[in-house]
């Protein structure tokens, strides 16, 4: 088993072959390519951004992926400088 995913009230085992299996399915459907970037605008731990097809379908079909590294400090500076003005 690779992990257990909340789903409601429960927690849904999820295997490696089961996610590889749906990013593959995934970057395939939407047909990703080498040429293609996944910008992660949602957390990577999220089931959708991490293998639907997300990062995992996009790395599979040899595409690339972009993260916001510096979103924390983004929301701080917003606020210091909402309550400056």
């Amino acid at each position: 088993m690779a992990l257990l995913l909340p789903s409601g009230d429960r927690l849904v085992p999820r295997t490696h072959d089961d996610y590889a299996y749906q990013a593959r399915a995934a970057a395939e459907l939407v047909a990703l390519t080498r040429d293609d970037v996944y910008l992660a605008a949602l957390p990577a731990s999220s089931n959708f951004a991490f293998g639907c097809p997300g990062i995992l379908g996009t790395l599979t079909a040899g595409g690339n992926r972009r993260a916001d590294r510096h979103r924390g400090r983004r929301r701080s500076a917003c606020r210091s400088s909402r309550g400056s003005g």
